[in-house]
């Protein structure tokens, strides 16, 4: 289901109903609960500031979102409902950690929660900057240094608890930006689709997935050579040499996970899968080999969601399911082109278009895989883990 549809309008709008219909209970009931002179708690209402005003935050975060849903329609819109969330929760958290330590200074602390949203929206507005051959990418390494440059600053403010606790955050805060411009040059780094072969194809889609695994695993392993620097380089040459060690494991498990996804093609590992799955090998690969290459060089489908169809049936999967599984390729389209570009920028489109075409792929190779395991199951069909 698009999200511009009638049936999502309309559940953003039922949405908007019962979150405004919340608030005001909730504002009622808390005037006149507490702030109504005379009542039960209005004498010791500032005890529960911590519960009223974090829980008013989000119920008119998430009215106001719903609103931005339910009365406007695209792209933008949709990040601005985002924006309005992800200040809402801020917000909330804000407050509440204001009101429990009784200490109001934290609510300075809003202006960079608002400059983070605004960052995080900013790395998702980074997709429609698609066809820019460095617009899209510079933007999200951006936005990741952005976000670095903001959560540094953030925790600067925080927990002033004596010399100690002041240099155990500055520590975390600059390692946290240490781990988002590495993440920054990662995703520059994507920029080797630029040339435009099957190998740089590969690294890159490498390169753009999973950046908030990859981030946990940065920071990690900038957490523990920050650690070694400190007790190690104060022992001479015997420490630089067992700093030099560990980054060359971090860079050997850098080039095994990146070889292991670069080895072998989306197309090649469906085509494998298929080739395992099939009865008639020979036949079945060759025509599934070339629908898929169809596919992912010049966006041809309607042969390979046939043949996809009609191999899960030979195969015993049933039809519904079957249709679930290959779902991703049957409601993928590329983006319109606009009605003049450069050949660089649309040599950079179409390569961006192969790489979807070929994650297009990977989903469907993952959804047989599940479903072969017993794990993905579709209106009550399933399979036991050695069907498939």
């Amino acid at each position: 289901m698009y999200l511009d549809s009638a049936e999502s309008l309309n559940a953003s709008s039922k949405k908007f109903k019962r979150y405004t219909i919340m608030l005001a209970a909730f504002g009622a009931f808390v005037f006149f609960i507490f702030f109504l002179p005379g009542r039960l708690l209005y004498s010791v209402r500032e005890y529960f500031y911590f519960l009223i005003f974090p829980a008013i935050a989000i119920l008119v975060g998430v009215s106001v979102k719903s609103f931005v849903s339910t009365y406007f329609v695209g792209r933008w819109s949709g990040l601005l409902s985002s924006f309005i969330l992800y200040l809402a929760n801020g917000i909330s958290a804000v407050l509440f950690l204001s009101f429990v330590s009784r200490d109001m200074k934290y609510l300075t602390s809003i202006v960079w929660v608002a400059l983070l949203a605004a960052s995080i929206i900013v790395c998702k507005a980074s997709v429609f900057f698609y066809t820019g051959i460095y617009e899209g990418c510079t933007i999200k390494a951006f936005s990741y240094v952005m976000m670095g440059l903001t959560i540094k600053s953030m925790f600067g403010g925080f927990w002033k608890g004596g010399y100690s606790v002041d240099k155990f955050w500055r520590s975390f805060s600059s390692l946290v930006l240490i781990s988002f411009i590495v993440l920054a040059m990662l995703q520059m780094s994507t920029l080797i689709e630029l040339f435009y072969n099957e190998k740089a194809r590969r690294i890159s889609m490498w390169l753009k997935s999973n950046h908030m695994i990859k981030y946990i695993l940065i920071f990690f392993m900038v957490f523990v050579l920050s650690l070694m620097r400190r007790d190690n380089l104060s022992s001479g040459v015997a420490g630089w040499i067992f700093l030099f060690m560990i980054f060359l494991v971090v860079f050997i498990i850098f080039a095994t996970m990146l070889w292991g996804s670069v080895k072998y093609s989306p197309e090649e590992k469906l085509a494998k899968h298929m080739q395992d799955m099939s009865f008639d090998k020979s036949k079945d690969l060759e025509n599934i080999t070339k629908y898929i290459n169809d596919y992912v060089n010049h966006g041809k489908k309607s042969k390979l969601v046939s043949y996809l169809t009609f191999l899960g049936y030979k195969t015993g999967i049933p039809f519904n399911a079957v249709s679930n599984i290959i779902a991703p390729l049957v409601e993928y389209c590329d983006p319109e082109i606009p009605g003049m570009l450069t050949s660089e920028q649309y040599k950079a489109i179409e390569e961006r278009n192969r790489q979807n075409r070929s994650k297009v792929i990977e989903k469907i190779t993952s959804n047989l895989k599940l479903f072969g395991k017993g794990v993905y199951v579709y209106n009550g069909y399933g399979t036991r883990s050695k069907i498939m």
